[in-house]
């Protein structure tokens, strides 16, 4: 493995789109988007229509359901 230069980061933030945070939790397109809109999710916009959210990000808001 090869050090990161100086302008890189040495952790990249793995980045899931909507279908991807869909597939990680078994729900539809829309309940992502419902939870973005909510302000449940965190995430990152992209442009107009590009939206991008951090795996760890995602992962730590839903800890909020398995502790209700």
């Amino acid at each position: 493995m090869r050090k990161p230069t100086k302008n890189e980061s040495p952790i990249v933030p793995e980045l899931l789109d909507v279908n991807g945070v869909a597939r990680l939790f078994s729900v539809s397109d829309r309940q992502v988007r419902k939870l973005t809109a909510a302000g449940i999710l965190p995430v990152f916009r992209i442009g107009r229509r590009c939206v991008r959210y951090s795996r760890a990000d995602v992962l730590a808001a839903m800890q909020i359901f398995r502790r209700a």
